[in-house]
């Protein structure tokens, strides 16, 4: 490759840095685990909602807490990808262009995976506390 001859083909031949957009990690804590364990177990729509809102408020939180910023426009956080479906009739247009909220079906399985890796944490705490107790006998 031949060099630039003159300063502004210089200019544009020139490498720049790729910034990676660095709000793409989902922030999920302890608290927002619980709630969204709570949120599963849910038993009326209204309970439901009211979590939802208190799993959203957390989210917020901590993005605000870690970025700065919140993304209000994040709503719903997280939907059952089992129950999300197209809520207009058929032969409508907007049933026709109904898409599913992967953002936030994304979110309900990461907090799926959290909430089994906290389960399975607890479990082997328990555990090791259980197999530590107390069988073993002082050396004399």
């Amino acid at each position: 490759m031949e060099a630039a001859r003159n300063p502004i083909e210089q200019e544009t031949l020139m490498p720049y840095k790729r910034r990676a957009d660095k709000h793409t990690d989902t922030p999920i804590t302890p608290q927002m685990i619980a709630l969204f364990d709570k949120l599963r177990r849910a038993r009326s729509e209204q309970q439901y909602d009211d979590l939802h809102g208190e799993l959203w408020g957390a989210y917020q939180a901590e993005l605000r807490a870690r970025t700065g910023r919140t993304r209000p426009w994040e709503w719903p956080i997280c939907v059952d990808p089992r129950y999300d479906e197209n809520p207009y009739p058929h032969g409508t247009w907007p049933h026709a262009n109904w898409q599913p909220n992967e953002r936030a079906r994304a979110m309900w399985r990461q907090l799926e995976q959290a909430s089994r890796e906290a389960r399975a944490a607890r479990a082997a705490r328990t555990v090791s506390c259980d197999g530590a107790g107390g069988s073993e006998q002082p050396a004399a």
